[in-house]
């Protein structure tokens, strides 16, 4: 469920390969569930954080790539 009036964090992946955007919704589905916006949720070209801390460690796993 996504929330009302909520700031979400969120990372665009325009210049990522297919292939790991599949990789990090699987990280992100095995770490945090289902997309449903309580945690997380993909919109578009980007990934959405409810929480600012989750965010930073989707950003500190998945900046190399």
């Amino acid at each position: 469920m996504i929330l009302a009036d909520h700031e979400y964090h969120g990372v665009e992946y325009d210049n990522i390969l297919p292939g790991t955007i599949a990789e990090m919704i699987d990280w992100l589905t095995t770490r945090h569930g289902v997309g449903d916006g309580t945690v997380w949720f993909c919109r578009g070209n980007g990934i959405y954080f409810a929480n600012e801390t989750d965010h930073l460690m989707f950003l500190m796993v998945w900046e190399s790539e």
